[in-house]
């Protein structure tokens, strides 16, 4: 039976091809930025992202990150809000790039990391037993 796309979506996210085209193209994106070029930094930020994704889903066989331990990470910690916090924190670096506020730049992969890592903290209420949940 093929893996449904909600499914593929979620563990796409860490196909070594997808991380590696994300933090390229971050990396790319912000000097671009800091050169205020904003429209080669927004083709930058995200076409390479799409297509990466658009190819992964389409072709990559996701099984072996399914059923490894990131993957019942994934399906346990990898919310709405922690992809949402991902993206705020390439804008905090787009804006820290933009005006030049290194801060803010160094400010990002914190967040990014603490976002990831957020279901490695305990919290009252979470069972162990719900590894196999989907969002």
């Amino acid at each position: 039976m093929p893996m449904p796309l909600k499914e593929r979506v979620l563990y796409h996210q860490v196909h070594p091809i997808k991380l590696a085209t994300d933090g390229l193209s971050a990396v790319a994106a912000l000097w671009l930025l800091d050169e205020h070029r904003l429209w080669a930094a927004l083709l930058v930020m995200f076409v390479p992202a799409i297509l990466a994704s658009v190819m992964l889903l389409s072709v990559a066989d996701l099984t072996a990150i399914q059923d490894s331990s990131m993957g019942r990470y994934l399906r346990r910690h990898m919310t709405r809000s922690v992809e949402g916090t991902r993206l705020a924190a390439m804008a905090i670096m787009s804006v820290g790039a933009w005006r030049h506020q290194w801060w803010l730049v160094g400010l990002g992969p914190i967040l990014v990391v603490a976002a990831w890592t957020s279901g490695l903290i305990p919290s009252k209420g979470r069972s162990s037993h719900d590894d196999d949940q989907l969002r």
